[in-house]
């Protein structure tokens, strides 16, 4: 279960729309360079450091270690990051 979205940051919630987005159009993950411009972060590792934070909240799912770019936003039903509408049953 995908915990409240309540608990992320400002910053933590762009990153993950941004990634959701970026999947959607490219069907692709977004490297830690283009995430860092994304939300204004200076450096790629700031963003791979938000990256772990989301993954330890359940936020998102980066599969196995070494796999290159896999950043997936894991949504139980809706977050209420992700833009869908929630599920009134």
């Amino acid at each position: 279960m995908t915990p409240p979205v309540d608990e992320l940051t400002d910053r933590q919630r762009r990153i993950v729309e941004f990634v959701r987005g970026y999947t959607t159009a490219y069907r692709r993950s977004p490297s830690l360079r283009e995430i860092a411009a994304a939300v204004g972060l200076a450096t790629p590792s700031a963003a791979a450091y938000q990256l772990d934070r989301l993954e330890e909240m359940g936020f998102i799912s980066r599969g196995r270690p070494g796999s290159f770019r896999r950043i997936v936003p894991v949504f139980d039903g809706c977050c209420g990051v992700c833009g869908h509408a929630l599920d009134p049953s």
